[in-house]
């Protein structure tokens, strides 16, 4: 990670922030002085400010893609195989210098996505609505735990 904060704090016209890890707000490095650390920002706003998020292991991808904001996910720093791999629903990059040339690239036509909107909406069908698109999942958590309390009057909440 400290490389590629290096790295991509060198690319002209690019200006870096960088969240800390949400539970202890910190980094365990130190980072180049033109990088902005977001310690005090909320992610929601900072995707919602942002042109291009580049994110390896936290849902807050779910909320680039909501947005419709350019999402590159650095698979070169691990082995591991993440959902939307599965659903081609990020731009997937593969070395440093993938990296460095995604930015490139967006900076110079920033509505530019080398993966197709309809494979974003197969993700978040899938992950998020539960497979019906558009669906209010909140409601239908609620619908089935009170189907549940109805038909278990012996039970409690809790042993659901």
């Amino acid at each position: 990670t400290k490389n590629m904060i290096d790295h991509l704090s060198t690319i002209p016209n690019i200006s870096l922030i960088v969240k800390p890890q949400t539970r202890s707000n910190k980094l365990h490095f130190s980072i180049p002085p033109n990088v902005y650390v977001a310690e005090h920002e909320n992610s929601i706003n900072l995707v919602k400010w942002s042109d291009v998020v580049i994110v390896l292991y936290s849902s807050i991808m779910i909320e680039v893609l909501l947005q419709g904001k350019a999402y590159l996910y650095p698979k070169y720093m691990h082995k591991g195989k993440m959902i939307y791999e599965n659903f081609g629903s990020g731009w997937k990059v593969n070395s440093l210098n993938e990296l460095s040339e995604a930015l490139i690239t967006l900076s110079h036509n920033p509505s530019f996505r080398p993966y197709k909107k309809s494979n974003v909406e197969r993700f978040l069908n899938a992950v998020v609505y539960n497979g019906s698109l558009g669906s209010d999942v909140l409601e239908g958590y609620k619908q089935y735990v009170v189907g549940i309390s109805k038909n278990s009057s012996n039970h409690i909440i809790g042993d659901i």
